[in-house]
């Protein structure tokens, strides 16, 4: 089972993992981000503001994983994957 898309004029072919891969790690992200927002809001004398001002540059991590892990080879996507899935089991502990 693919995805085909048409890309440049040539048809580009995904499998199915290749996107489950390059939307988990996103997701595990974007997770690590939003338990670190919720952490850097409730600290004593900080606003909601400052914490999204805190938070907002690695925001650009979210998009850059998922193509990393979208076009990078089975073992690359799977340790981006596992890496941001654990450095969120990490966080959430921590925190």
């Amino acid at each position: 089972m693919t995805l085909r898309t048409h890309l440049a004029g040539t048809i580009c072919v995904m499998e199915w993992w290749r996107w489950v891969l390059g939307l988990s790690a996103a997701v595990f992200v974007a997770l690590v981000l939003a338990v670190r927002f919720d952490s850097l809001k409730e600290r004593p004398g900080s606003t909601t503001a400052q914490a999204l001002r805190t938070i907002a540059p690695y925001t650009a991590v979210v998009p850059v994983l998922f193509l990393v892990a979208l076009v990078s080879p089975w073992w690359l996507g799977s340790t981006v994957a596992a890496v941001a899935g654990l450095v969120l089991l990490v966080v959430a502990v921590s925190d």
